[in-house]
């Protein structure tokens, strides 16, 4: 059974059981927040067919960053990411068509 404690259970979570209490424990306690939908594990199983990939790393990455305003690990968390090329085609994974 999925539970919050155990990584892969968080995974399985739809971002609509999360709580803005949970949210904010996240973000208390890890200085960050991340939906389950942002985990690494849910973008890299879609990232070979999504042809929106670097527009959704873009958009998590700045998510994460900004799960932190107004607490105190805003300024480790601000910038987090920018040296991450979200613009780059480089970035994609080549296709069978590339």
């Amino acid at each position: 059974m999925p539970t919050l404690a155990h990584p892969l259970g968080y995974a399985q979570l739809s971002d609509v059981v999360i709580t803005p209490e949970i949210r904010d424990d996240a973000v208390k306690t890890k200085g960050y927040f991340i939906y389950p939908s942002q985990l690494f594990v849910r973008v890299a199983a879609s990232a070979n067919t999504n042809e929106s990939l670097n527009t959704e790393l873009a958009a998590i990455f700045s998510a994460i960053e900004t799960s932190a305003n107004g607490y105190p690990s805003e300024r480790d968390i601000r910038g987090l990411f920018a040296d991450f090329d979200t613009t780059s085609k480089r970035a994609r994974m080549p296709t069978a068509t590339t």
